[in-house]
């Protein structure tokens, strides 16, 4: 009996819209693996005693290019303090996504993608229908806040390390 893999992957589509509900705030983000720039894995959970900002985003999207550097000022500005940035690429384009990356002159060095667009797991995991997006949460993976506004990420961190 033959599998037809577009009906099972419609199915993992639908499961997944299901089950994956919205990461509210209070909600303990869940974790996931994907891979760097260099192909190496890199885990939410392996960033440990961080505030963190998750930044889904893309190479293509003009909003994403344009809040890219604020985005690198509040890294400066807390980065000392214990805030890390993991960004995640909505990219399926491995060379356009590096090329952005050195472009925008991205500091932190958590940068991944699973280089399948909006088909990834992240993005799936979070429910991310909009990038920019940003996710900022405590040492502890409690999500403190989803936003697309990086002037309400700015008035967080303030708050934050205040």
């Amino acid at each position: 009996m033959k599998t037809n893999i577009a009906s099972w992957s419609l199915a993992f589509l639908l499961i997944a819209q299901i089950s994956f509900a919205q990461i509210k705030v209070g909600d303990i983000a869940p974790d996931f693996t994907v891979k760097d720039t260099a192909s190496n894995p890199i885990s939410l959970y392996q960033t440990k005693g961080k505030i963190i900002i998750l930044d889904f985003w893309a190479s293509w999207c003009g909003p994403c290019r344009a809040a890219n550097p604020e985005l690198v000022k509040l890294y400066q500005q807390y980065k000392a303090q214990g805030l890390e940035i993991i960004s995640i690429s909505l990219d399926n384009n491995i060379e356009l996504w590096k090329k952005a990356i050195i472009k925008d002159k991205l500091p932190w060095s958590a940068h991944g993608s699973d280089l399948i667009g909006w088909e990834s797991m992240p993005a799936m995991l979070y429910s991310i229908n909009e990038v920019p997006t940003s996710i900022v949460m405590d040492e502890e993976k409690r999500v403190l806040l989803r936003t697309y506004d990086m002037k309400v990420v700015q008035k967080k961190l303030k708050e934050i390390f205040k």
